[in-house]
């Protein structure tokens, strides 16, 4: 399988000199979904709760709250759409 990368440019302007500067990429799926997420040991997201905090991989926070393989391809096609859209705005 071929890694979906972009890699998108900035450039800043220096006192004697302009230089270049890596912002982001874009994650294949596989690394979103191994991304670590801060939640509760359910799976909720923080909120103003008593509650300890963990980090986890979003797979296994999606298996916590039951999501459907349809719910995720949405959530990861939102996030491709965000990712595109802010880097036309730079």
């Amino acid at each position: 399988m071929k890694k979906r990368t972009k890699l998108f440019f900035i450039k800043v302007r220096g006192s004697y000199s302009t230089r270049t500067i890596k912002i982001m990429s874009l994650m294949t799926r596989e690394e979103w979904l191994k991304e670590l997420v801060t939640v509760d040991e359910w799976g909720r997201p923080p909120s103003l709760a008593d509650v300890p905090l963990t980090l986890m991989p979003r797979a296994q926070v999606f298996a916590l709250r039951d999501y459907s393989h349809h719910v995720i391809d949405g959530m990861w096609k939102i996030y491709l759409t965000y990712t595109q859209e802010t880097s036309n705005e730079i």
